[in-house]
C-alpha cells in the first residue's frame, strides 16, 4: 500500500513539513537583465494601503507571487494537518524569520522580492533584506519617461532625496500589511514589528572596483562615465545615516520616525556581510525626551504619543526599558 503524507509517522511528517515551511518560495532575481526585464510582470501598490512616503509608489515594484506564506498550504490541507503545522509553527527555530531581497535598480526603483516567509506573523525574530545594485542611472530625459522626476538620490526642497523617502517606503509598507499583495480593506493595519531588522548591501559581481562611485542621479555630485555604477560603500552609509536620522526624530522626519519605534527593536547595517552600524531602537526609544529638537512643540502631545509607542512596543513583544 502506497505511503501518503498522513500515514507517515508523526516525526518524519514534522521533518517534511519543516522542510516546506523554511524552505524559499522565491530565488533573488538574476541581475544580468535590463530595466525593463527586472520590472515586467512587476506591481506597485498606490493606495493598498496608502503610504506617507513623500515618493510616488510607482517607485517600488513588487513580485505578485511572492505573498503567500509557505506555510498557508499546510494549513488548508485538512484539520489534522493544520494542528499540527500551527503546533510546529509555536516551536520552530526560524518560523519568523523572513528574507527579503532588494534590487536598486538604476539608481531609482526599488525591485522588491519576499525570498522566504514561513509564516505570516505580526511579530518578526529577524527579517533579513538584502539591497543589491543593478545598472546604472541613464542621463537621457527619456530613459525613464512615465516616471517622477523625484526619484532616487535627486532632491527635493526641504525633502532630501527620494531615495530616503523610497526605503520608508519598503519599510512603511512592512510595518502595516507585511509582506502581502494589494490590500482591498485600505485602513487595515495588521501592525507588523520586528525584533532584529538585518540589512546588508551587497558588492555587484562581475563590476571592477574604478567603475564604482557617487550616485550619477543626484543632484550633489558631477556626472560620472556612463558605465559608472552606484559604489555600494556610498549606500551602505546612505542607509545608515537616513535611518539614523528617522530614529532622532527631528526636524521633517520626526512624524515618521515615530514608526520606527513603533516597530522595531534593533537595526544592523552591513556591507557585504560585516557589521559596519548596529541600532539598539529600544535604548534610543527610552531616550527620546520632549526638547526643542523634538518632532512637536506641543509636550502633552509628545508624551501621549511615547506612552502610546509604549504599550504598542508591549504588546508586540518588543523590550521597553525602564
Amino acid at each position: 500500500m502506497p505511503h501518503t503524507l498522513m500515514t507517515l509517522p508523526r516525526e518524519l511528517r514534522d521533518k517534511i513539513c519543516t522542510f516546506a515551511i523554511l524552505a524559499r518560495k522565491n530565488d533573488p532575481p538574476e541581475l544580468d537583465q535590463n530595466f525593463w526585464q527586472l520590472i515586467a510582470d512587476r506591481e506597485s501598490y498606490p493606495s493598498a494601503p496608502p503610504l506617507r512616503t513623500w515618493t510616488s509608489p510607482n517607485l517600488i515594484r513588487y513580485l505578485p507571487s511572492s505573498y503567500h506564506a509557505s506555510s498557508t498550504p499546510l494549513l488548508l490541507v485538512n484539520r489534522q494537518l493544520c494542528a499540527e503545522t500551527e503546533q510546529n509553527l509555536r516551536i520552530l527555530k526560524g518560523a519568523r524569520t523572513y528574507e527579503t531581497d532588494v534590487i536598486v535598480l538604476d539608481e531609482i526603483i526599488l525591485v522588491t522580492t519576499f525570498l522566504r516567509v514561513p509564516v505570516l506573523a505580526r511579530t518578526i525574530d529577524t527579517s533579513y533584506v538584502t539591497f543589491r545594485i543593478a545598472g546604472n542611472y541613464c542621463t537621457d530625459p527619456a530613459a525613464y519617461e512615465g516616471f517622477p522626476d523625484y526619484k532616487g538620490f535627486q532632491v527635493a526642497p526641504g525633502l532630501g532625496p527620494a531615495m530616503a523617502w523610497q526605503i520608508y517606503g519598503v519599510l512603511e509598507r512592512f510595518f502595516l500589511v507585511g509582506p502581502t499583495g494589494a490590500n482591498r480593506h485600505l485602513d487595515e493595519n495588521r501592525s507588523v514589528s520586528i525584533k532584529s531588522l538585518d540589512i546588508n548591501i551587497e558588492t555587484p559581481p562581475d563590476v571592477e572596483s574604478w567603475r564604482f562611485g557617487p550616485p550619477r542621479s543626484s543632484d550633489w555630485f558631477a556626472l560620472e562615465e556612463e558605465d559608472h555604477v552606484l559604489d555600494p560603500g556610498d549606500l551602505k552609509d546612505f542607509v545608515y545615516v537616513n535611518i539614523r536620522h528617522m530614529l532622532g526624530m527631528v526636524a521633517i522626519t520626526g512624524g515618521f520616525g515615530n514608526m520606527f519605534h513603533e516597530h522595531l527593536d534593533e537595526v544592523v547595517v552591513r556591507l557585504d556581510g560585516k557589521e559596519c552600524k548596529r541600532y539598539d531602537v529600544a535604548k534610543m526609544f527610552q531616550e527620546l525626551e520632549f526638547g526643542p529638537n523634538a518632532f512637536t512643540a506641543d509636550r502633552g502631545a509628545f508624551e501621549a504619543w511615547k506612552a502610546m509607542a509604549t504599550q504598542k512596543r508591549k504588546k508586540s513583544g518588543l523590550r521597553v526599558l525602564e
